[in-house]
């Protein structure tokens, strides 16, 4: 018996005081602090500081739930007591629906929710997008200056620099800026 004892002591099992809201962004919901903070207001939660960190408890996280996941309407305010937030974290471990109908979301997170997905898909930069912008730097003999050109390139230009077949001559000032001459390399 004294053994169970030691055991318990040596595990003790605290419960959940409160869910951090920097926990919930981006995450949990897909979207940043400021449109999380919006919909906590919607859903008239207010959350409650634990030191320098605001949470909320289960209990309000499971009306956020409902509320993005499920599309129902924000219910009335949620008391923010420590003591309704003591639950386990069950809840907290269980898997998160992989895919919602879009019609059963809310207008504005179906925006959201469409704006991550073209971001997701589009397609991969051009890997040959240096050498098409020093080609049609030489080719209609513009000068660049030398943020264009570090931007171009991913490092700084510097006098008789030769890169992707093409060689960078400085021809005096643009402004602040130095102004840089673009030939190809014969």
């Amino acid at each position: 018996m004294a053994e169970t004892s030691t055991e318990t002591s040596m595990n003790p099992v605290t419960p959940i005081s409160g869910i951090p809201v920097s926990s919930l962004y981006p995450d949990r919901y897909g979207f940043g602090k400021s449109k999380l903070y919006e919909i906590l207001k919607e859903c008239k939660i207010t959350p409650y500081r634990d030191g320098k960190t605001a949470c909320i408890t289960v209990e309000q996280l499971h009306q956020l739930d409902r509320y993005l996941v499920h599309g129902e309407a924000p219910n009335t305010p949620v008391e923010t007591s420590l003591e309704s937030s003591v639950e386990s974290s069950a809840y907290l471990m269980q898997p998160r629906p992989a895919s919602v109908e879009m019609s059963t979301l809310p207008p504005a997170l179906q925006l959201i929710v469409e704006a991550i997905a073209s971001r997701m898909t589009a397609t991969p930069p051009d890997p040959l997008l240096p050498q098409r912008q020093l080609q049609e730097l030489c080719d209609r003999r513009w000068f660049a200056t030398t943020t264009q050109l570090t931007k171009i390139l991913g490092v700084r230009p510097r006098p008789g620099m030769t890169r992707y077949g093409f060689e960078l001559q400085p021809r005096g000032k643009m402004g602040r800026e130095g102004c840089w001459q673009i030939n190809q390399c014969p």
